[in-house]
């Protein structure tokens, strides 16, 4: 699951007062499976659902053992499992479990052609205006690492608030808003 989908996700399901008590993050290289299990059996506490979400799943050792949870889940829990950089073998077991009873979201990294038009878009949905040569600089420097841009995301809004635009010629950064226009260097 990419990163900026998590937080969304899990908004979506709980309300903030909600999250205090019956949302987990655990992180795959940090935990046992048996620990992920003995989570996602736990009831939620004032409220409908219980979110459990393991990051970077792919470092969990003996990731099998939770087909037993498979079999018997929590119908109060909703259990996300998200690898980066990888996903789950579907010619196993676990796999095969995990497709024929979960939903299973995989999302595959874009074709370079298709950044620009990515960044054009996911900064346009956050309210602001981009010019086509500030999104080749930007495809060119975060590459097929959509995250780069997601983590980089208070920046970003700090920055676009501040003057509206963003535009790059070279070699220097030009951002205007209402004709008012300011020069960044790099050194």
């Amino acid at each position: 699951m990419p990163n900026f989908f998590k937080p969304s996700f899990s908004k979506n399901v709980l309300s903030t007062e909600e999250q205090e008590f019956n949302q987990v993050v655990l992180y795959g290289k940090d935990i046992e499976t048996a620990q992920i299990i003995a989570e996602a059996k736990q009831f939620p506490f004032g409220s409908e659902k219980r979110v459990v979400i393991i990051k970077e799943a792919q470092h969990l050792t003996n990731i099998e053992i939770l087909d037993s949870y498979l079999d018997t889940v929590q119908p109060s829990t909703i259990l996300v499992i998200c690898y980066k950089g990888k996903s789950v073998d579907k010619r196993k077991k676990f796999g095969k479990t995990l497709s024929s009873k979960c939903v299973v979201f995989e999302s595959k990294k874009l074709y370079d052609n298709k950044i620009p038009a990515w960044i054009n878009s996911y900064i346009t949905e956050n309210g602001f205006k981009i010019d086509n040569s500030a999104t080749a600089v930007l495809a060119e420097y975060i590459g097929a690492d959509l995250s780069k841009i997601t983590y980089k995301r208070k920046f970003f809004k700090l920055l676009f608030g501040s003057f509206g635009f963003l535009k790059f010629p070279a070699p220097t950064l030009e951002f205007s808003k209402n004709g008012i226009k300011g020069h960044l260097f790099y050194y």
